[in-house]
């Protein structure tokens, strides 16, 4: 059985071409915005959505139909028209140039497979059935979710300052890892959870009062 290779992409600043203007072409256009990157949408009709981010120049339409070309400069390109034709030489361009692709529906045509998700800040946890069973893989997601609330979205930007304060002040390194594990180990993300903020802000300030903690994520 083929599988595939875990990887997390930045795309932020990359352009990512959509071939395609329907309701799934619009959920690829949604993600590949809020990871950042520059989108180029093809079709010659597209979504409500779509054309509402298209006139407040969130993303480039070109209102046509896929040429050979259209996928110059880009750094990964989804094919999701209705048109097995047109997804297959979108797919051969794509080869024919080194550029990911991942088609719809057509895992024979896929570089890559975008797994079920869930996204809390900087804690992304994502679920692949490789391809097998993508209901499956979102039934994981939605028992995963329950767990996985909002207080890691704060408990992670906490630990991020705190790892960079350690590595610019703490030379060294036994006594960073010691610090991390105890936070980790810590009653900090029940506490969290009960919306005790300060008394979990006092344990991070346990092991450096120098450090002033910020909540990046807008938790209060």
């Amino acid at each position: 059985m083929e599988r595939f290779y875990p990887i997390f992409l930045r795309i932020k600043d990359k352009l990512c071409v959509v071939v395609g203007g329907g309701n799934v072409a619009e959920r690829k256009v949604m993600t590949l915005l809020e990871d950042g990157a520059k989108v180029k949408v093809i079709s010659p009709d597209i979504t409500k959505t779509l054309s509402a981010l298209a006139e407040a120049g969130e993303v480039e339409w070109k209102p046509r139909y896929y040429e050979v070309g259209d996928l110059l400069g880009a750094f990964l390109v989804y094919a999701a028209t209705n048109s097995q034709e047109v997804n297959q030489q979108v797919y051969t361009d794509a080869q024919k140039h080194s550029i990911l692709v991942n088609t719809i529906d057509n895992q024979e045509l896929c570089d890559f497979i975008v797994p079920s998700r869930i996204d809390k800040g900087k804690l992304q946890i994502c679920i692949s059935t490789s391809g097998a069973s993508p209901a499956l893989a979102k039934q994981i997601r939605e028992e995963l979710e329950e767990h996985f609330c909002d207080e890691y979205q704060m408990f992670l930007d906490w630990m991020q300052q705190l790892r960079e304060w350690l590595l610019k002040n703490e030379p060294d390194e036994q006594t960073r890892r010691q610090i991390f594990k105890q936070a980790v180990q810590s009653p900090i993300l029940e506490l969290l959870r009960e919306q005790r903020i300060e008394e979990a802000r006092a344990i991070i300030h346990s092991y450096t009062k120098e450090l002033i903690l910020t909540d990046q994520c807008g938790c209060n």
